[in-house]
């Protein structure tokens, strides 16, 4: 449970800063609307500094972020690393 409540901390603080436009320079107005179950692939398929909104649910598995991106959790999603 501590290492969820970490996760979430860190995602919100990683928003939170790519969000304010302090961590990088340039901005994608594109927006992508998921499912927990849609994540990963969202993740893969979005450009850099586009926003993904996650809605409510629980992802189990590995992800992947390589890239700049804004994860903005909409009913409380849950991002499970296992």
């Amino acid at each position: 449970m501590i290492k969820r409540w970490w996760l979430v901390v860190g995602l919100v603080m990683v928003s939170l800063l790519v969000g304010n436009g302090r961590l990088h320079a340039q901005s994608d107005n594109t927006v992508i609307e998921v499912t927990a179950n849609e994540l990963a692939t969202a993740v893969a398929q979005a450009s850099p500094y586009a926003t993904i909104n996650v809605t409510g649910g629980i992802y189990q598995g590995h992800l992947v972020i390589d890239k700049p991106l804004t994860l903005n959790g909409i009913d409380w999603p849950v991002v499970d690393g296992l």
